[in-house]
């Protein structure tokens, strides 16, 4: 009896010690996952303007460096951060165009304490079983609302690695954002539609 009383307050002695020092980050990402799907935007937009949403396959973010906490587990150095989504096209949206493809597109990004986060690197690729590509184009900034807008933007192929020096504009929330954009013909109508998806990580703020 005393020998399992000693093994229970051994375990529960290491749970303990492992919760104290899992940082205040770890537990947020996790519980931010499905804020951050929400916050997803992905869509296959047709040349009259039809937007059918892709479907979500994954989602991460995570550090990349050591974190320096301090008093009530605020973040008291910048951080460098990768975050991930990957997509793919809906039943819908194949049925309609025969357009089959996936993607996905990481940021690697800086968050600070205040609001002067950083896009550091946009990589990713586009695999697309049925349609062809034709071109594509990254874009990325702060606050506007959709690709057309963006303030920066660069050409890319189906594969694409792209080193950035971003710092946001948002002097609000320091929101960072990226779209990553494929023009792909479809095998159904032989027109180009717009496959289209977006990362806008700032959680920690």
């Amino acid at each position: 009896m005393k020998k399992r009383s000693l093994l229970l307050s051994l375990v529960l002695t290491l749970y303990l010690c492992m919760a104290m020092s899992m940082p205040a980050w770890a537990a947020d990402v996790e519980s931010k996952t499905e804020q951050i799907k929400q916050g997803i935007e992905a869509y296959l937009l047709s040349p009259d303007g039809e937007k059918l949403d892709l479907e979500i396959v994954d989602v991460k973010t995570k550090p990349l460096v050591n974190i320096g906490i301090g008093k009530a587990g605020m973040l008291n150095t910048p951080v460098l951060l990768s975050s991930e989504v990957k997509v793919k096209t809906s039943t819908a949206a194949y049925s309609r165009y025969g357009i089959d493809a996936n993607a996905s597109l990481t940021m690697t990004w800086v968050d600070v304490a205040g609001v002067k986060n950083e896009i550091k690197n946009l990589t990713g690729y586009f695999v697309i079983a049925k349609g062809t590509f034709k071109s594509g184009v990254l874009c990325w900034g702060a606050e506007y609302g959709s690709p057309t807008f963006a303030p920066y933007r660069v050409a890319i192929s189906e594969s694409f690695n792209k080193d950035i020096d971003y710092v946001s504009d948002d002097e609000t929330d320091g929101t960072v954002r990226a779209h990553a954009c494929a023009n792909i013909i479809s095998p159904t109508d032989s027109q180009v539609h717009q496959f289209s998806i977006m990362v806008c990580p700032t959680i920690f703020d």
